[in-house]
Formats: structure tokens, C-alpha cells, sequence
């Protein structure tokens, strides 16, 4: 078979070396091709050594942000690419890992089977957890455009709920030898603690220093060594060196070689969750005793001597105590634990393994009459490509303004925005100028500029193709996509919309929407214009209505950019809790912080709340989620039962992303 593989990165970690064993074992009987984000990098190196082609498609990772990949597969380079595969005949795709959801896309385009490999465990993995949707949802989206998962251990088996679509081949480390556990420089009691891994929170990298500290303050002569790229856990990690004041811990960055450190070695492994673990198997290979977290991998490969609770430091420093005690017995039980793995992951049984995979996906690929997705992918092509166009936009604008004191025509509008667009701000601070408004303060006059001016409408007419905004939308889309399956019919309200382009985006996308902005403005009329246009188009039949008040109780409010404008924000989360049904979405975010040249309409005295918005909130609200590309914009809540603040309420607390961007926000404005 003609086999495409999509990697996520070009690195050379875990899940790398997982694929370098799987391409391993295809490449003697097929014609396998790898597409990566980078032509620089170990993996290519490594791929290249092994006469694989690769190719480079610059992609990220789909988690923790899967909405922007969503919103990256309708880039018109990628429908080129798609073409350009077409011509090349594959007869399979493979993603590697469920984060290469982009891979997934192309070959569900490319209408050819596909299998990902997958080697994440999502829950608990605050890194990884996706936003804009769940856990669940994430992994029902890979199992329905994937033929077949097969999957790193049966830990990661068991988050899929279609477990008759899954197999499981366990990632080796091929060692044709073991090298020797006491070589002539660990002949003395010196002992090394190795850390081996990314520095990222789940690792729980940190943990280890407390345990070496417990181990040196018990007798113990033992080093640590921590070993691995930086990620998200790495400022805990340098925090808790700092003051821990251990002089016996070594910090390394990624080698490729980490089994090297001198002295009698012990492999640490201190994870809140393992997929598989490639360093265990490692490790076993060479006589290298192991004391593992009880994380889920580890579990399925190591005896119980080797484990010990996640977090449990009295539990962990006696095991490698007793490792310690008794290494040569511990070393020589790791050998015996690898011998008894490879008899049963034999290459003949693995090499089957991955041809019965390939021959399942076929066979569903073909009885499938329709891969059956759980999102409208057309929704993301319409957040790119509204169908309001810019120069009706330009036309309603125009011809709202001839009654006010502003008359503009739409080659004005056309100068307005370019001006705009080379000068944030232009088009509202001309507004300020025409209605004598003073900046930053709530007032009638700046009343009056909202309900008369176009300033608003010109700003927001020159982003409406901005990135950041489009991902905040995809982000909202695919939250809305997963409510639809309990909520086939939601009720939505859009308030403050300015122009009612969101509004047109979600109805575009199926779902039934209502419009509020300012009762007659300027702004509200010109939306009229615009959703009347919208629903006139001749391909969509969409649900839309313009009110200037609140319907009976939503199931879904959003409002964006829009609570840094009024004088009294609790009274405004209070008045969309008012016509939120209990339970029901609330998707805001806020730019309380936004007291520039460009934004004179925010007010002053909303600032004290930047980057609070789940506090403002925690009376009325639960905090559920936030979007990080941009970050929190939007947040997502939804509506408590009652106005009492339960320790639920407050889970903000524990969402490191929230602490930092709040802590961020005030010493950004001064405390």
C-alpha cells in the first residue's frame, strides 16, 4: 500500500519515537511517505536514515485549540495541498497522535481509510484538554474520522467509546543487547535519579526534588537528574529548585541520549498520567530499575514493586529505597520484566498487529456508506467567508447614515476604513471629536455617540476579516456544535452585535439567533440591513431576528467586546443572567484594560476589573472554560441555579491559565 503519515512535530520525543517503531514496521512491505511541521528536526533525520520520503506541511498541534485547526482546514493552501495528494494516489492515511486532527481532515478528503495512532490520555492532561469543547466530544470527533485507533496501551484504549474501533500496539525501544547496570564508573554507592521527559505539568516534574530531599535527609547518596525540553511545568519545576535550595539536582534540556548519566541509575517517573511511557521500556531494556507513579501506562508494564501512588512521597521514597537496598535484584528483575514484554510483543506479533489494523480499516472504510462526524466542518468555512460581503456592508452603512449628522457615502466608507486600518482608533475618535465626548467617561453625550455616530461600525467593519476574531468565533462554533446534541434547537441570543455579522456567521451555521444592539442606533439599523441581506441569499435559509429586547430565557448568550462599555458591569452580568435560563451558556469577553488612544470609548472605571471577568461573575455564574487563542476572549460560563457562591463556583482558582492572565492584567495596570 501507498501510506501517507502525518506527524504533529518534527522533534524527537515519546510519541516520535512511537512512530519511528511504527514506520518500522510498514516499511519492509509498504510505500509510506511522512508529512511534518518543520524540514529540520531529529524525526526528519531519523526518517531520512531510514530511506523514508518527508514532506512539510506547517501545521500546529489541535489541542489545546482545535477550532483553529478547524478554521486552518478551510486555508485555500490547504484545499491546494488536498489536490495536489489527490494526484499522488495514496491508499491510506495515518495520523500520529490525536492531536494531528488536521491529518484526520485531509484524509477524510482525500476519501481514502484512515488510522490514527494515538498515544494521549486527555483527561486530567490540563495541557491537552481541549477548549471550545469536551474531552468526550474531542475524542468522538477522532474515532468518527478515524477507520481504526490504534492506540498506545490500553490506558489510552479505554477513553474511546467505541472500543470494537480500537487496537493496541505497545511503542518498543529495539535494543539488540542490554548494556551492563554496574559498568566501571557506577562501581561506587553513587547513585543517579533520572527524570526522563518534556517539563510539562502532567510530567509533575517538580515532585522529584521533594523526593530527593527526603532520600539525602534519610542517608541516602543519590543525585537527581532532570532531563527534557521545557514545557508548562517548567516554571513550577525552577520555583520549587530555587527554593528548595537541593544542591544534588541537575537540570538538563532535551539529549537524546538521557541513559548516559554516570552512576547507578533509578527512572523516576513522577506523571498524574502516562499514556505508555517509551523511557520505561527503555530503561527495562538496559537493567535500569524503575519507580513509577501509578499513572495509567506504567501500570500495564511493571510489576507492583515498581509502583507507588501519584503524589504520595512516603510511598515513592521507599521504593527506590528498596531499590536502593537491593539493586542488583531490582536490576535484574527489570531485564526479566523487558524479556517478558518482548515475548509478548514479538516483532512477527507486532508486525501482524499493524497489518490486522490497516485490514480493519479498510473493511469499515468500506461498509461506512458516510463517516458519520458529530460537527458541520461547512460552519468553518462560513466564519471565513460570510455571507454578508463586505461591500453590502459598505452600502447599508452608507445608507443609514444619510439621516444623521454624519452622511457618508461608500466610497467615504472605503477611505474611513482604510484609514482606519492604518490608524486603530481613527474612526471613533472622529466621533468623539463630532459629539464632544470626553474619553474614557460614561456620559449622555457618550450615549448619544453610541445611538448616532459610525465610528463603531467602521472599526469594526475594518477587522472583520481579523484573525483573532475569527478564532474567537470557531472557538464559540464549536461549543455550539457539542450543545446541539443535547439541545438539537438552542436558543441564542447575540447582544451588543454591532453590524450582526456574528449573528449572520451562526446562523449560517444552522442555529436559530436573535439580535440585540441598541434600540435605533445607527448601529442596530445598519444590522437590519445587513441580516435582511443575509436571509435574502438565495443558498441559505437563515433564522435570524432583530429585537430590542430579550425574548423569553436563552440557552445561549454571547456578547463580546461589549461589558467594558457600560457604567455598571455586575448589573450587566445581572441583567443577562436575568434572560439566561438556569444551566444555559454564556460566552463574554471583556477588554477592561483597554483605556488607549485607539479604544476612547472604554471606560476608566471598569479597568480595576481586567482579567477578572470569572470573579465579577461567580454570584450568577460557573466558570466552565476559556479560549487561550486570544486568551479569554471568550470566556464561557454557565448560569447557577442560585445566586449562592458553592466552592464549584470558584473553580476558576484552579485553572492555571485564569491565575496567570489575572496576575498578568494587574501588574500590566499597577495593583
Amino acid at each position: 500500500m501507498k501510506i501517507l503519515i502525518f506527524s504533529h512535530t518534527s522533534c524527537l520525543g515519546g510519541a516520535e519515537k512511537a512512530l519511528v517503531d511504527f514506520v518500522s514496521l510498514l516499511i519492509g512491505v509498504h510505500q509510506v511517505s511522512v508529512m511534518l511541521p518543520s524540514r529540520d528536526g531529529e524525526l526528519v533525520d531519523r526518517l531520512k536514515g531510514m530511506g523514508v520520503k518527508c514532506g512539510v506541511l506547517p501545521t500546529g498541534f489541535s489541542l489545546p485549540n482545535p477550532a483553529i485547526t478547524l478554521l486552518n482546514f478551510r486555508d485555500p493552501k490547504i484545499k491546494e495541498l488536498i489536490e495536489q495528494l489527490k494526484n499522488l494516489n495514496y491508499d491510506l492515511v495515518v495520523s500520529n497522535t490525536i492531536v494531528t486532527l488536521l491529518g484526520m481532515l485531509i484524509g477524510r478528503e482525500l476519501n481514502i481509510p484512515c488510522i490514527t495512532y494515538a498515544h494521549e490520555y486527555l483527561f486530567d492532561d490540563k495541557d491537552l484538554e481541549p477548549h471550545g469543547c469536551s474531552n468526550k466530544f474531542y475524542l468522538e470527533l477522532v474515532s468518527s474520522l478515524s477507520d481504526h485507533l490504534l492506540c498506545a496501551s490500553e490506558y489510552v484504549k479505554s477513553s474511546f467509546l467505541d472500543q470494537d474501533k480500537c487496537s493496541v500496539l505497545y511503542p518498543f525501544a529495539p535494543y539488540s543487547e542490554f548494556s551492563e547496570p554496574q559498568a566501571p564508573d557506577v562501581k561506587s554507592g553513587q547513585f543517579s535519579l533520572l527524570v526522563v521527559g518534556t517539563k510539562s505539568r502532567r510530567k509533575n516534574t517538580h515532585f522529584a526534588i521533594s523526593v530527593l530531599k527526603a532520600l539525602r535527609l534519610r542517608g541516602k547518596n543519590i543525585s537527581l537528574h532532570i532531563i527534557g525540553s521545557d514545557n508548562s511545568g517548567s516554571y513550577k519545576l525552577a520555583q520549587q529548585y530555587s527554593i528548595r535550595g537541593e544542591k544534588n539536582v541537575f537540570i538538563h534540556p532535551h539529549v537524546s541520549e538521557p541513559f548516559k548519566i554516570p552512576g547507578k541509575k533509578i527512572n523516576l517517573v513522577c506523571s498524574y498520567n502516562e499514556p505508555f511511557g517509551l523511557t520505561i521500556s527503555e530503561s527495562l531494556a538496559m537493567g535500569i530499575p524503575i519507580a513509577a507513579s501509578e499513572s495509567g501506562g506504567p501500570n500495564e508494564i511493571l510489576p507492583s514493586e515498581f509502583i507507588y501512588a501519584v503524589d504520595d512521597i512516603d510511598g515513592c521514597v521507599r521504593t527506590i529505597e528498596k531499590i536502593i537496598d537491593n539493586y542488583e535484584d531490582y536490576s535484574s528483575l527489570s531485564k526479566k520484566c523487558y524479556l517478558k514484554i518482548t515475548g509478548k510483543n514479538s516483532l512477527e506479533s507486532r508486525m501482524a498487529k499493524v497489518s490486522k489494523a490497516i485490514e480493519l480499516a479498510v473493511l469499515n472504510f468500506n461498509n461506512a456508506s458516510e463517516k458519520d462526524v458529530p460537527l458541520d466542518l461547512g460552519c468553518f468555512e462560513n466564519i471565513l467567508n460570510p455571507v454578508i460581503t463586505t461591500e453590502q456592508i459598505i452600502k447599508n452603512i452608507s445608507a443609514v447614515s444619510k439621516g444623521s449628522s454624519q452622511p457618508v457615502s461608500a466610497m467615504q466608507i472605503h477611505d474611513l476604513v482604510k484609514e482606519e486600518i492604518k490608524s486603530p482608533g481613527f474612526s471613533v475618535l472622529r466621533d468623539i471629536n463630532e459629539f464632544d465626548v470626553v474619553p474614557f467617561g460614561h456620559s449622555e453625550k457618550m450615549n448619544h455617540l453610541y445611538k448616532n455616530g459610525i465610528g463603531l461600525a467602521i472599526e469594526l467593519l475594518a477587522n472583520i476579516k481579523d484573525a483573532a476574531k475569527q478564532n474567537m468565533i470557531a472557538y464559540i462554533v464549536l461549543r455550539l456544535q457539542e450543545l446541539k446534541l443535547s439541545i438539537p434547537n438552542p436558543k441564542i441570543l447575540c447582544l451588543g452585535d454591532g453590524l450582526g455579522v456574528d449573528s449572520i456567521i451562526l446562523a449560517s451555521c444552522g442555529f436559530k439567533v436573535d439580535y440585540i444592539d441598541f434600540d435605533q442606533s445607527l448601529m442596530s439599523r445598519c444590522a437590519e440591513l445587513n441580516l435582511k441581506n443575509a436571509m435574502e441569499s438565495p443558498n441559505e435559509e437563515l433564522r435570524l431576528s432583530i429585537l430590542t429586547t430579550p425574548d423569553s430565557p436563552y440557552d445561549v448568550i454571547i456578547s463580546l467586546e461589549v461589558i467594558e462599555h457600560v457604567s455598571d458591569p455586575r448589573n450587566f452580568l445581572k441583567y443577562i443572567s436575568d434572560n439566561l435560563k438556569p444551566g444555559g451558556l454564556l460566552f463574554i469577553s471583556e477588554c477592561f484594560d483597554g483605556v488607549y488612544d485607539r479604544w476612547p470609548t472604554h471606560l476608566y472605571l471598569n479597568e480595576k476589573f481586567a482579567s477578572t471577568l470569572p470573579v465579577l461573575a461567580a454570584p450568577l455564574f460557573k466558570f466552565e472554560d476559556l479560549n487561550t487563542l486570544p486568551l479569554g476572549k471568550p470566556y464561557l460560563f454557565s448560569k447557577n441555579s442560585t445566586n449562592f457562591i458553592s466552592e464549584d463556583s470558584l473553580s476558576f482558582f484552579d485553572d492555571p491559565i485564569f491565575l496567570q492572565s489575572m496576575m498578568n492584567a494587574k501588574a500590566r495596570i499597577g495593583f
